[in-house]
């Protein structure tokens, strides 16, 4: 499986830059015009995404297993670079540091869904990448709550930032969790696996 990292910018002079600041569910719509060239169902997986709102940008990283169209974005302000990653890197043994945002929950009896306690995140997590890679060691640095809508109705997606050290298990398998990425709430920018400089 290919591997391609990518960082779309999209300006305050560009017309849907308000609607990206209120409005999380207009990420993905935008995010997927990078792949439609390679008839990419706008609902299907194939990569994941951190968001970072400022004054007069908003920012994308993603990664994907489909390599972004850099010029999917015709005349629109928005740049988009974008670089394939060398998965040899990811040989079983290596060790990377990560800073990811998850949703991490379980269905209870009722069938509804609930946030695990944080005492329990790293168990869930490790069941989360298991034979992919091991968790080496992590800690919750901080917490909050992500709103989306789904059919007119508000959605929550509560969430913590997690960052730690993973072990690579299996390369194939590593390379596919980290554009499938872990837990709920990925069209909301949750789930992403960013690795960091060890």
């Amino acid at each position: 499986m290919s591997l391609y990292m990518a960082n779309v910018v999209v300006p305050n002079t560009d017309s849907a830059w308000e609607e990206l600041c209120e409005n999380s569910n207009a990420w993905k719509g935008l995010l997927w015009r990078l792949f439609s060239h390679a008839g990419l169902p706008e609902n299907e997986g194939g990569y994941v995404f951190r968001e970072t709102i400022k004054k007069d940008v908003v920012k994308f990283f993603l990664m994907s297993s489909h390599q972004p169209d850099v010029k999917a974005y015709g005349r629109r302000p928005i740049t988009v670079e974008m670089r394939e990653v060398n998965t040899e890197a990811f040989c079983p043994g290596a060790k990377f540091r990560f800073l990811s945002r998850f949703s991490p929950q379980r269905r209870r009896a009722d069938g509804k869904r609930v946030l695990i306690r944080d005492a329990e995140v790293p168990k869930w997590l490790g069941r989360q990448i298991f034979k992919a890679a091991t968790l080496v060691e992590s800690r919750i640095i901080k917490s909050g709550i992500r709103e989306g809508y789904k059919d007119e109705q508000v959605i929550t997606h509560p969430w913590v930032d997690v960052e730690g050290i993973l072990m690579v298990d299996d390369t194939q398998l590593f390379v596919e969790k980290l554009v499938t990425g872990v837990g709920r709430g990925k069209r909301y920018g949750l789930g992403m696996i960013v690795l960091r400089p060890n």
